[in-house]
């Protein structure tokens, strides 16, 4: 038998708590998706600082909340906009960005690996 292929319920719907960020558009996706059970995936969020009357931000933050079960497979690289990522397992989960910086009309990405329940 095969594992399971469909994704955790909630993927789409996990809470991303952003903080000091007017006008930042903030996005995130899981690759591959659907995530089987027990499979890794690679969480992508990306922080655009693009709309009209964009000017430079600096003291980025982000918290993205996990879905029930998922955790960390492996350290997160650093963010491409600076500051510091952090990614913790718990109940529930969640990947930080602290201290960042965006220049206008710039996106930036965080990834982090992480298991499928």
């Amino acid at each position: 038998n095969s594992p399971a292929t469909t994704p955790p319920t909630s993927c789409a719907n996990a809470p991303t708590t952003v903080s000091n960020a007017p006008n930042v558009n903030i996005s995130k996706a899981f690759s591959p998706t659907p995530i089987a059970s027990g499979g890794t995936s690679t969480l992508t969020i990306t922080l655009a600082n693009t709309q009209a009357g964009a000017v430079a931000l600096t003291g980025l933050a982000f918290t993205d909340t996990f879905p029930a079960g998922m955790t960390v497979a492996s350290t997160p690289a650093g963010a491409q906009c600076g500051g510091s990522v952090t990614a913790t397992n718990g109940n529930p989960g969640s990947v930080s960005l602290s201290g960042g910086s965006l220049a206008a009309g710039a996106t930036c990405q965080i990834q982090v690996s992480v298991t499928a329940p």
